[in-house]
C-alpha cells in the first residue's frame, strides 16, 4: 500500500526540464603579441673565395698580408718562375720552326699546283707536295697550342686574387715550396655579413620561416640592426635534427668573419596572433585542442601552439571571432548544449 502511495506522488511531481550548463567565453581575435626567440650564432663573410695555387714551386715573393684588402686580379703571391720562362722560350723557337717550315711548304704546294696545270709535275709528286704541306701545316698548330701553354703555366707562377676583397689564412713564406692544387689563402667580401642559425626540428619557427623577422647583436661589436633571409637548407640535418637558415645582415665594417653574436627572431606576420589563455589549451594524445560553442553546443578544435606570452598561450588554428571556452573545461565534452557566458574583460 505505501508503495503504491509513493509512485503516486512521484507521478504527480511535474516533470523538470535539465538546465543547460554555463560556460565562459573569450572571442577569438588577433593581437599585437609576437613570439621571439634568441639563438647564438657566428658570423660568416657572405663570399668566401678560396685562392688555390695552379702551378707547383718555391715562393720568392709574398705581396700581401692578412686582413690586407686586395683588388681582383691583384698579385698575392710570386712563384720561382725560372723552369718556366725557359720553357716557354723553348716553346716558342718550336713555334719559329714550325712557321718556317709551314711558309716553305705553303711555297712548294703553290708550285706544285702550277706545276701540275702545265703538266711539269706527275700526281703522285703533286700528291706528296700536299702532304708535306698539311703535315706542316698541323706541326704550325701543335706548336703554337705548346706555345700558349707554356705562356700560361708562366702566368699561374703570379698567384692572384679570385675577386676584390680582404686576405686571410695566408700562413705562406718566402721560401715556402707550394704544390699545384694546395690552399693558399681565401679571399672574403664582409660588406654583407650572414649569420647562420640552426632551428631544431621540433622549433615551430620552422613552418613559418617566411614570416619572420631577424634581428642580429654583437654585443662587443656594440651591433645591433634588422637583416633579411637569404637562403634555407634543403632538409633537415640527420646528425644533429636541425635545420640550417641564413640571414644576411649590412656591415659597414663593424663585424669580422668568425665573430659570435645572436640572432632574434620574432614571428611577426602583420596582424599578430590569436592569444587564449593558457588553461584553455587541453592535450589528449593527439595533440592540444580548445573546445568552443558552436550555435549552442560544445565542439573541439585542434590547435598549435607557437609560443606564451605571461599566462597566456599563442595559437594557430582558430579563426577570428571563434568562442573560445575558458572555464570548466574538464566538465565538457563535444555535443554538449551549453548557455554562453561572455568572459570578464581580460585587459
Amino acid at each position: 500500500m505505501a508503495k503504491t502511495h509513493l509512485i503516486a506522488l512521484l507521478c504527480a511531481v511535474p516533470a523538470l526540464s535539465m538546465a543547460a550548463t554555463e560556460v565562459s567565453v573569450i572571442n577569438a581575435q588577433y593581437q599585437p603579441v609576437f613570439q621571439s626567440k634568441t639563438y647564438s650564432t657566428s658570423l660568416i663573410a657572405s663570399q668566401h673565395i678560396a685562392v688555390i695555387s695552379q702551378t707547383s714551386g718555391a715562393i720568392t715573393h709574398k705581396m700581401v698580408r692578412n686582413g690586407q684588402h686586395v683588388q681582383k686580379g691583384e698579385v698575392l703571391i710570386k712563384l720561382d718562375d725560372r723552369d718556366y720562362q725557359l720553357n716557354l722560350q723553348e716553346a716558342l723557337a718550336n713555334l719559329d720552326l714550325a712557321k718556317a717550315a709551314y711558309n716553305q711548304a705553303d711555297n712548294d704546294r703553290k708550285g706544285a699546283e702550277t706545276l701540275i696545270k702545265k703538266g711539269g709535275m706527275s700526281q703522285s709528286k703533286h700528291d706528296s707536295v700536299l702532304t708535306i704541306f698539311h703535315q706542316a701545316k698541323a706541326t704550325m698548330k701543335l706548336a703554337k697550342v705548346h706555345a700558349e701553354r707554356a705562356a700560361l703555366a708562366l702566368e699561374r707562377t703570379n698567384i692572384r686574387a679570385k675577386s676584390t676583397g680582404k686576405v686571410i689564412d695566408l700562413y705562406l713564406d718566402q721560401g715556402q715550396h707550394v704544390q699545384a692544387g694546395s690552399p693558399v689563402c681565401d679571399i672574403i667580401n664582409d660588406n654583407n655579413i650572414d649569420a647562420i642559425v640552426e632551428l631544431p626540428s621540433n622549433d615551430h619557427f620552422i613552418t613559418h620561416i617566411e614570416d619572420l623577422s631577424a634581428e642580429l647583436a654583437v654585443a662587443s661589436a656594440h651591433y645591433q640592426e634588422s637583416g633579411k633571409l637569404f637562403a634555407i637548407d634543403g632538409a633537415i640535418d640527420p646528425t644533429k635534427s636541425t635545420l640550417r637558415v641564413r640571414y644576411r645582415f649590412e656591415n659597414s665594417g663593424a663585424l669580422l668573419d668568425g665573430q659570435f653574436g645572436k640572432v632574434t627572431l620574432k614571428n611577426i606576420n602583420g596582424h599578430g596572433n590569436i592569444v587564449i589563455p593558457q588553461s584553455a589549451v587541453l592535450t589528449d594524445r593527439q595533440g592540444r585542442y580548445v573546445l568552443t560553442v558552436e550555435e549552442g553546443v560544445v565542439a573541439q578544435k585542434r590547435v598549435q601552439s607557437i609560443g606564451q606570452h605571461k599566462k597566456d598561450e599563442l595559437v594557430r588554428g582558430l579563426e577570428v571571432n571563434d568562442q573560445v571556452i575558458i572555464s570548466g573545461t574538464m566538465k565538457l565534452y563535444p555535443g554538449l548544449e551549453v548557455d554562453v557566458k561572455p568572459a570578464a574583460d581580460r585587459s
